[in-house]
């Protein structure tokens, strides 16, 4: 019995073990059009499998450079032990060098339970910088008593 162009091994090996029978052969127009549908299938396949490794790699790389133009917060936390003359200059300063920074920027003072006007002093500096640089965040912070540097740089 002939299965068509194939080795003996192969033609052994479907008849014996997986007990296959021909009972008629195929003609070569059939065989042509299998061919021929396989082999574009095979060829489709690979090509799609291609394009889309292909725009994996360049959504990752995007993604990559994406990522890479981000730029971090930058929080300054300015705990006044200055005399509240100086406070409102210190505010400003750090305001215009704030302004400078790309990315986003937040300003906190802690006022850490002064018993003179530093906290409306820095809150009105706070108030007029937002106005004037409007890019950069601020807030002031009051504590009730002096709780010390650790707990100011923990105050959010």
């Amino acid at each position: 019995m002939f299965l068509g162009h194939i080795s003996p091994f192969r033609q052994w090996l479907a008849i014996s073990i997986f007990k296959y029978e021909v009972y008629q052969q195929a003609g070569w127009l059939w065989y042509s059009t299998v061919r021929f549908f396989y082999t574009w299938y095979t060829f489709l396949a690979i090509g799609v499998a291609g394009v889309w490794a292909v725009a994996a790699t360049l959504a990752k790389k995007r993604r990559k450079e994406e990522a890479s133009n981000i730029i971090p917060l930058f929080l300054l936390l300015f705990q006044p032990l200055v005399r509240r003359k100086i406070v409102f200059r210190c505010i400003n300063s750090l305001f215009k060098c704030a302004e400078k920074y790309d990315g986003l920027c937040e300003i906190i003072v802690v006022d850490d339970g002064s018993s003179d006007f530093t906290y409306e002093i820095a809150w009105a500096a706070i108030q007029l910088n937002r106005r004037r640089y409007p890019k950069v965040r601020g807030k002031v912070v009051r504590h009730s008593t002096n709780l010390g540097k650790v707990e100011a740089v923990k105050t959010d």
